[in-house]
């Protein structure tokens, strides 16, 4: 991943500005937007679903033992 940021600095800029879950990320690449903005909502979705599964489940099994 250095490689590539020191390769070249505009692609930090255009692929994630801010965090990866952030909603402005999409919008902020420019005009295919929509077209990243639509690939990215489910798998984002499926991955929060599957936090908050682990995340319940890590926390009921604290709780326990």
């Amino acid at each position: 991943m250095g490689e590539r940021d020191s390769g070249r600095p505009g692609a930090r800029r255009q692929g994630r500005p801010v965090a990866p879950g952030r909603a402005s990320s999409p919008r902020d690449v420019g005009a295919p937007h929509q077209r990243a903005e639509r690939k990215q909502v489910t798998p984002n979705l499926q991955t929060l679903q599957l936090r908050m599964e682990c995340n319940i489940a890590y926390l009921t099994g604290t709780m326990q033992a």
